[in-house]
Order: C-alpha cells, then structure tokens, then sequence
C-alpha cells in the first residue's frame, strides 16, 4: 500500500501507568499560528487522567480512528512494521510509541499512517469542531488527539500544515507553521546569482535566462515530493534545447554551484500545461505567451539521490537551491506584430509542488486523482525589442517614394531584422476608430473627407473611393558578402520601419534616391541606447560629428531636394546667337546681290 508521510509533531509521550486514575475532560487552550489555516480534531486513544497529572491509563482506541484498518497498515509497514508486530491492541500501540520516544522514524511514521484511516470528528453541535488562528479554549474528553489541517483554499506561497499528535493536559497546544514552500524566481543572466529582470536584443541573436529555486523545510516527511519548474516564452522566441543546464547550488552558495547529470526530465517541447493564466492576444506594446509549457524541469521525487558532475550523488535539503540556465533565439516573428511600439517579451516561470502532506492516496474519493498541488507565484524577466522608421518626404512634406535605403550595425549580422513598408489599399469596410483616406490628384492621400464643408473635391482623384494603410513585410535586399547590412525600398506612404532592434551604433544610408531628387550626400549615424531600470530606449539621429540631433525619437524624417535645372552647350542662349548672326548674315548678302544688279 503507497504510503503518504505526514509531518507532525509529538509534544508528550504516552506515559503509560497501570494503575488507576480518575476519567476527567480537559479544558485545552489552543494557539494556532498558521496565518488563516482551519483544523479538525480527531481521538486516536482515549483513557483515563487524573486532576493534576497528564498521565494517560487504560487506554482503549478513540472513536477518531479505524482501529482495525489503522493496526493493520501499521504491521504491514515495510519501514517500521516489526515494532508493532505482536500488538493486538491500543495499549500496546501506545506502549510501543512510549518506549520509542525518542524514534523519529517510528513516531513519524505512526502520524504518517493514523491520517489516513480518521473517521470521525469532534464535534462542536451539529459540525466538526473547527480551531482557526483565533486563540480557542475547548474542552476535550481525555485522550490523544491528532489536529488535521483541513483548509480549503490555501493562499498563494502557503502548504497544509501537517498533522499535530498531542495528548490532553499537556498545557497549551500551540500550532506554528512546520514547513514552508519553495520559491522561484526567473532572470536574465548577467554573471550574478541575481541577474537582471530587462534587457534589450536584437532578432538574431541570443538571450541567456536563469532560474533560482529554492526548497522547503519539511520535505523529508513527504513519501515522495515532485518538484517541476514550468518555463513559458513568447512567441518571438524559441529556446536551445542544447543549451539548458541544471545545477544544484549547495547551502545555497551561487559560488558552490555543481553540475546536475541525472535525477531530473527534461522537457522542451511545447506541451500545453494549465499552470499559467490565459494565453494571451498579440498587441502592439507586449509580447504574448502561447500558454504551452516550453522548458519543464521535473523532479520525480527529490527525497531520492540525485547525481553531480564526476558521478557524486547526493540528497538535498532545505539549505540547497537549483540553478537553471539556458539560452533562448530571438526569432523574425517576435517583429510580425511590432508595427508601431516598442515590443516587451514576457518570459514567465512558475514551480510546482506537493502542498498537502496529509492527502490520503488511500481514500477511495481520491481514487485515480494527484496530491493537490501548489503553485508559485509566476516570476517574470523580460526582453525588448525596438524598431526604427525611416520616413521619405519631398520639401512640402509630402511623401515619396522610390528610395532605398541601407541599414548597417557593425558586427552584427542584419539579415533577420524585419523591414516593414506601408502602402494604401482600397476598402470599404473599416474597424471602428481606423483612418479612412481619399486619394488626391497628384498621388498622394488624404484624411479629410471630401463631404466636408468648404472642402474643394475637384483636388480628390475620386471621393466615391477609399483606401486604408495596409503594413506589408519587405524582403531585404541582402547581399551574402555583406551580411552586416540590409537594403529596403521605401513604398507608397515613404514610410519604411526596421524592426527588432537592440542597442548599439547603426547607419543609415540613401543607396537610391527617388527620381528627380537629390541622394543624401552623407551617411546618418543612430545610436540606441536602454534603460534597465525603465526598460526606455533612447534615440540619437545625427550627422558624424554635427553638434545637433536630427531626432531623439525612433521616427527620423529624411527631406529630399529636387535637382537644380543647369545651362547646358548648346542650349538656348547660343542658338538664339546662331540664328541671329544667320539672318544678318542673309541680309548682308541680300544687300549684295542687290546693289550688283542696280549697278549694271
């Protein structure tokens, strides 16, 4: 028979005295201290005490307890079934705890066993006597009771307290927490136990996380303890399987930190799990989670030995901690729906564990289900992404198109940054609060509707028709031998974005201007900088070594000149000298001819 261990605590042995003594109730005060948790009381002996002394005689089962089912697991026990093998009663199970006083494995195993067979309450009327975390006086008949935590709903961070064995006139019961629950928090590497909870990237490259779990005090009581760290990343995101290592930080000393090579699962596909809220929808400000479990760390049973680099095994106790590390890709579609703000990408972790080590596997309403479980709170680290626009506009402010521009980092390969362009599209159906636009005689758009008043629509191209802005991916014109830049032509609103930015120095050059117009004569340098603090970027656009910024903003607007028109050889000025001297030219011969003929 699986067998759940109970904690408890047995603050008198049975003394047991052959003589007679007076049957008295005892007016118990108990203290309970577990911050809102609710207990029921049980008998397991009852007996006899006199006025003045805590000494329990002839002492018989209670009626809290399936005697014949509870002697029975306790002969069959394989740890500790040889102590109670000749009992026949609950004298002599009483003596048998009374002579091993000082026996933890046999007084934790009693508690762990007696759980499970309970039956019924004390009463108060009608309902079970109920003690809380007000202070109570009650009055219990004499004997030895077991005071089951019985919560319903347990707050966040919080376990079953586990079951409390006390005899009567004993003095006062007081009930403190006995164990506590593990802890998790999730971070972003930096070389620290600590890590840092922001940091920025840039699609392409990798971000290494950790997580830091600690463990209970109590958990040996449990017969088994799974202990599963949950790892949830967003869409954007995909992890190393390759890179996920587990170790096991001894007394809790980052520095003391040792490889774990067996004891554990690991799990990095993405299977769906329950122990996160809602999958969350894609936005414009932050990342979303697909609700899936993408990296589980599972520990079957962490009473059992585990397994260190250079083959030392050992058990680990409430002074350890597990340290996991692993590094994750930012992937192109964390930028798919980075349209006009910076993007956040939450990556989330929680730990699951036992929380009730008085759950009975053997109750038949619990045939077939798990040892209730709890759940940390989630913990959150996070990446950002930035974008940057590149907006193309003639000297009135209208956009243009036609131009191509190039986006160099240095040492950072750009083939994964997602370049966006907008274009307008004809439509008649429009989401509530999207932008209607009218197209205007010379190409460009309008959201000024023709219907309004004083408005002169022999300006619009068609006011029957209307268009909305449509954001479309752009293939990079990337080169293989020039890996550290992208190329993109800008489209029909002269709005062009790159997407999935991180810090560092960029360059943006006018690799084509458009037709008519001016190229840039010089190369515009950005700089991106982050705030761990804030999580802000910061923008500075300006010409190498100029004073001024030409924009603090992730939007730069780019002015293009027409050509100036310039004198060419040839042009009007000299023919009208040619054709000039040709008529006097004429003339003169005219003139000639004339006067010969009058002369002759």
């Amino acid at each position: 028979m699986k067998k759940m261990q109970r904690i408890f605590s047995l603050a008198l042995a049975l003394i047991l005295v052959l003589g007679m003594a007076v049957s008295v109730s005892a007016v118990q005060t108990v203290d309970v201290q577990t911050d809102g948790h609710v207990y029921n009381v049980y008998q397991i002996f009852t007996g006899n005490q006199t006025a003045s002394d805590a000494t329990l005689t002839d002492i018989d089962w209670g009626n809290g307890i399936d005697a014949a089912a509870l002697l029975a697991a306790l002969k069959a026990d394989e740890k500790n079934g040889s102590f109670y093998a000749g009992c026949t009663s609950a004298n002599d199970v009483a003596k048998v705890l009374s002579e091993n006083y000082n026996n933890e494995s046999v007084k934790n195993g009693f508690a762990n066993i007696a759980v499970n067979f309970l039956t019924n309450p004390v009463m108060n009327g009608e309902k079970a006597l109920e003690i809380n975390d007000n202070t109570q006086v009650v009055d219990l008949a004499a004997g030895y009771y077991l005071f089951l935590d019985v919560t319903e709903e347990l707050e966040q961070g919080h376990a079953h307290n586990p079951a409390l064995l006390q005899v009567t006139k004993a003095g006062n019961i007081t009930i403190e927490k006995k164990t506590t629950v593990p802890e998790l928090e999730k971070a972003i590497s930096d070389g620290t136990e600590q890590g840092v909870q922001k940091v920025d990237a840039m699609i392409g490259t990798y971000v290494k996380f950790q997580i830091t779990s600690t463990l209970p005090t109590g958990m040996g009581h449990y017969s088994e303890y799974e202990y599963i760290i949950h790892d949830d990343i967003p869409v954007g995101m995909a992890v190393n399987a390759d890179s996920v290592k587990v170790y096991l930080m001894v007394d809790g000393s980052f520095a003391n930190k040792k490889l774990v090579t067996a004891g554990y699962t690991l799990t990095t596909a993405d299977a769906e799990c329950d122990v996160f809220g809602a999958a969350e929808e894609p936005t414009n400000a932050n990342g979303y989670s697909n609700n899936s479990c993408d990296l589980e760390v599972t520990f079957a049973d962490l009473k059992q030995s585990i397994t260190l680099e250079g083959g030392e095994t050992v058990k680990v106790d409430a002074n350890d901690k597990f340290f996991v590390e692993y590094d994750a890709l930012i992937t192109p579609a964390a930028a798919e729906w980075m349209y006009n703000n910076v993007v956040v990408l939450h990556n989330d972790a929680v730990l699951e564990f036992p929380n009730d080590p008085n759950w009975n596997p053997d109750d038949p309403e619990n045939e077939g289900k798990e040892p209730p479980k709890g759940i940390t709170p989630e913990s959150d680290a996070d990446v950002y992404l930035t974008k940057v626009i590149v907006e193309k506009v003639d000297e009135s402010k209208r956009p243009l198109t036609g131009a191509k521009f190039t986006l160099k980092k240095e040492g950072a390969v750009m083939a994964p940054v997602v370049s966006y362009g907008e274009r307008f599209v004809e439509a008649t159906e429009f989401a509530e609060g999207e932008t209607k636009y009218w197209l205007l005689n010379d190409g460009t758009y309008t959201k000024t509707d023709p219907a309004t008043e004083g408005i002169d629509t022999s300006d619009y191209a068609d006011v029957t028709k209307t268009y909305k802005r449509e954001v479309y991916s752009i293939t990079g014109e990337q080169e293989a031998e020039t890996p550290d830049e992208i190329t993109v032509e800008v489209g029909e609103t002269g709005r062009v974005s790159f997407s999935g930015l991180g810090t560092g120095t960029y360059w943006l050059t006018e690799a084509q201007a458009p037709d008519g117009y001016n190229l840039l004569d010089e190369p515009i340098k950005l700089v991106i900088s982050f705030n761990h603090e804030t999580g802000a970027f910061h923008y500075d656009w300006r010409h190498e070594g100029a004073a001024d910024a030409l924009s603090a903003t992730m939007t730069i607007q780019i002015v293009n000149t027409k050509g100036n028109v310039l004198p060419e050889t040839g042009g009007v000025g000299t023919t009208m000298f040619y054709v000039f001297g040709g008529t006097m030219v004429l003339a003169a011969t005219v003139l000639l001819i004339t006067k010969k003929r009058m002369s002759a």
